[in-house]
């Protein structure tokens, strides 16, 4: 198994990588980092293991003089919004996110600033100490909150929209959006017809993976919304800060469209503002947001780098390829519910369904991630060859590689957990899609059979 330690978050096996006296260390680590008498909050998402973890990630935090705050089971945008709403220091979150139910993880901001390697490095260091740990440094107990009646209050404050005589269907995918989102969006915009599969609780996500990035796993979304007549539908993963969108057809929309769909709701605030997009993200469309007076910046892929040039760039909006979109008007946060209230609220306020706002997007020919398994020593060789592969080429080489063409680019990304590579490719139509795939497979025949093999298994 690869290392736990990530750039952005821990995230590992529940119980072969990971384990409370782990947790507990971590609560220590992120205490150090706090100054006396600031608060943190503290939440877990639904798997088996959470619980126990929460439990022990609080227990190393009071042997520090913080004050702590625990909403218990929660979504991860809960948690960024206690944070705000009480002006917390920092917040801490027990998740892995769209994994399988037998991993685990966590998140974490200081301020307002996401992960970095410092943090990570400092957590490691903290958690392969054997010394003892030191005694408690306060006898506080932890405030227990529950805090959605003002998430939805703080909702209902934002949103007003004109009559939305809409149904909807959502798909929390059995993760922490279960019963709750409904709740919320029901509570935000009275007049909704909503419909809810996938909507139980569950440690395990029923067997499903609650990751809508995914389109074969929001396959029955599409198919309920097309069956039932309805207007739309939402996914959202297993912690609840990613989300997918489906249109009135049965239509999956990539996060390209989905974020142009969101682009089109800023209207004139965009103007001279910055968007920030990951370096998975089509070219194409980032170019096209210049139409919309708007300014693409582009950022590693990972949520505390999108975050952080938000921050830096003081964007009002951000999009990931996986499905993460940050909003800067609620400190860069990625928010599934309140993502889809955004998209209600303009629907409403229009009268356009989401397929006028997908037919809008300017056509995109792209690949999906294409991961391709080899040694490392293949692997090596690969990522040296980008370095100079067509020279005349503009490159980007912060996350990967990155060669950019007329139309489109393509990117090779080594995996940080595995030995493999991550592929995408972007052109201006199919064929000169299929065509750059293809003269890529030949030029690094070390991989190009098993690339080839999965471009064409990936329709």
């Amino acid at each position: 198994m690869g290392d736990i330690f990530n750039p952005c978050d821990i995230r590992g096996h529940a119980t072969e990588q990971l384990s409370p006296e782990l947790f507990a260390r971590f609560g220590l680590a992120l205490g150090k980092m706090l100054a006396p008498g600031d608060t943190i909050v503290v939440g877990a998402d639904r798997r088996a293991s959470s619980p126990a973890f929460r439990a022990a990630l609080i227990d190393g935090l009071r042997r520090a003089p913080v004050h702590i705050v625990d909403l218990r089971t929660v979504p991860t945008p809960l948690v960024y919004f206690a944070k705000r709403h009480l002006n917390a220091a920092a917040c801490a979150m027990v998740t892995a996110s769209h994994n399988p139910p037998e991993d685990n993880g966590l998140k974490w901001l200081i301020g307002r600033d996401p992960p970095n390697a410092e943090q990570v490095a400092q957590l490691k260091a903290v958690s392969e100490d054997e010394s003892k740990a030191p005694p408690f440094a306060t006898d506080e107990e932890p405030k227990t909150r529950c805090l959605q009646k003002e998430y939805i209050a703080a909702l209902q404050e934002r949103w007003h929209s004109a009559t939305l005589n809409l149904r909807i269907v959502v798909d929390p995918m059995h993760g922490c959006w279960s019963r709750l989102g409904r709740v919320c969006l029901h509570a935000v915009f009275p007049q909704l017809m909503i419909e809810a599969i996938h909507d139980r609780p569950s440690p395990t996500f029923e067997g499903l993976s609650p990751d809508p990035s995914n389109p074969a796993n929001i396959r029955e979304l599409a198919e309920t919304v097309e069956r039932e007549r309805a207007s739309l539908g939402f996914a959202f993963d297993g912690d609840g800060d990613r989300m997918a969108l489906v249109d009135e057809y049965g239509t999956i929309l990539s996060a390209e469209e989905t974020a142009w769909c969101f682009l089109k709701t800023f209207g004139e605030e965009l103007q001279g503002k910055k968007f920030v997009h990951d370096v998975k993200f089509s070219d194409r469309l980032a170019t096209h947001v210049k139409t919309l007076d708007g300014t693409p910046c582009m950022s590693k892929t990972g949520h505390a780098f999108v975050r952080r040039v938000m921050y830096e760039q003081e964007a009002i909006f951000g999009a990931e390829v996986s499905g993460h979109f940050y909003f800067g008007e609620i400190e860069a946060a990625d928010d599934g519910v309140f993502a889809a209230c955004r998209i209600l609220d303009y629907l409403g306020r229009t009268g356009l369904s989401l397929s006028d706002l997908r037919e809008e997007c300017p056509p995109l020919y792209l690949t999906s991630d294409l991961r391709v398994g080899a040694s490392e020593a293949v692997i090596d060789a690969v990522m040296l060859k980008m370095e100079t592969y067509r020279p005349s080429r503009k490159r980007d080489m912060a996350d990967g590689v990155r060669i950019r063409f007329e139309d489109g680019f393509l990117l090779a990304r080594r995996s940080g957990t595995e030995p493999k590579v991550t592929f995408r490719f972007e052109a201006g139509s199919p064929e000169a899609l299929k065509e750059r795939v293809r003269q890529f497979c030949d030029d690094f025949p070390d991989i190009g059979d098993d690339l080839w093999e999965r471009y064409l298994n990936s329709f």
